[in-house]
């Protein structure tokens, strides 16, 4: 599966991780109701809201390292 970077849309991890909702949440972010989660990349959003953006991938990337123990 691949990995979620600084440079993907906000949109494109709402749409292919269960449980990211909670992890924006997490961090303050209320991406899920934001207009521009289509145009804004993980890096930017992180940037504008002066929040970690390596913590906030790697708990995104956690979800599918967990998602895929649940399967195994």
């Amino acid at each position: 599966m691949a990995q979620y970077t600084r440079d993907t849309l906000i949109r494109d991890v709402l749409n292919s991780a269960e449980g990211s909702v909670t992890v924006f949440e997490r961090y303050g972010l209320a991406c899920p109701m934001c207009l521009a989660a289509d145009m804004e990349t993980l890096g930017s959003v992180a940037g504008m809201h002066d929040i970690s953006v390596d913590g906030l991938i790697t708990d995104l990337n956690a979800l599918h390292d967990d998602h895929s123990e649940v399967e195994a």
